[in-house]
């Protein structure tokens, strides 16, 4: 199974690289794919991380201070959430807590440095193997063996030159965490009102009305609202149906037109 390790800057390419070959130790079924290690010369170099992040089961954005902000991981990491499942992907933090990581990389399942949540990563990492997968047992003296490596790798890495992306205060974080809060709950309120809206449909085999993605068509006026494929509206009964069902989804009287229906 292939690994893909996105990196940028210089720290994080050294704590890539300590990853690749731990991952590649702990369970020898991975080929975790570095860009500058496994891009031969020659090679068209954005194609061919196009084809690695596309035929890759999981994700691993080596994140550091100095790189939070870095539009290359965030293009990997949107490139790497529409080529696999949100679970899948996940940033490493290097000298970091996950307070200090802001949407859109915040999103995903973060892991910090350190034994456990390193663990944690490579059982996620290793039930992606499905049928495949180490026992939890094998996977832990596997880890216990080589983790003193990748210790003694990341211990090793060097300071940095580069200016870390400004720290974000409280105040941010409690935003962040509001505006979050704030479309899970549009999120819930809208999925309810949607299966509420759409039983009402499925109810009714006499409605007969256009209903399209962008509105309901009754007599040529667009209503907003949409759940179901298009269908026609053919008698003056149906038409009253229709606008009965209408406003019924609306929760608003909708206004007579008494136009004939052509």
């Amino acid at each position: 199974m292939k690994v893909f390790i996105s990196w940028s800057g210089e720290r994080s390419k050294h704590i890539a690289k300590a990853l690749q070959s731990f991952l590649q130790d702990v369970i020898q079924r991975l080929e975790p794919f570095v860009s500058e290690n496994d891009i031969g010369a020659g090679q068209v170099w954005a194609t061919k991380l196009k084809e690695e992040l596309a035929e890759s089961k999981f994700t691993i954005l080596c994140l550091t201070p100095e790189n939070l902000k870095s539009e290359w991981i965030l293009f990997e990491a949107g490139a790497a959430w529409k080529a696999m499942d949100e679970s899948s992907v996940c940033p490493y933090l290097f000298n970091l807590e996950k307070g200090d990581v802001s949407l859109p990389l915040s999103q995903f399942h973060m892991k910090e440095a350190g034994r456990q949540e390193t663990f944690e990563l490579v059982s996620a990492i290793n039930d992606a193997l499905g049928e495949k997968s180490m026992s939890e047992e094998r996977l832990k003296k596997s880890f216990d063996r080589f983790y003193q490596d990748l210790k003694r790798a990341l211990d090793s890495v060097p300071e940095t030159t580069e200016a870390e992306a400004p720290t974000r205060t409280d105040a941010e974080k409690l935003d962040e965490i509001l505006e979050t809060v704030r479309t899970l709950a549009r999120s819930s309120v809208y999925t309810e009102e949607f299966l509420r809206r759409q039983k009402l449909l499925d109810d009714s085999s006499t409605l007969k009305g256009d209903i399209r993605h962008g509105g309901i068509v009754i007599n040529g006026n667009r209503y907003p609202y949409t759940i179901a494929p298009p269908v026609e509206i053919r008698s003056p009964q149906q038409m009253s149906l229709g606008k009965e069902m209408a406003e019924t989804l609306l929760g608003q009287k909708l206004e007579s037109d008494n136009e004939e229906d052509s």
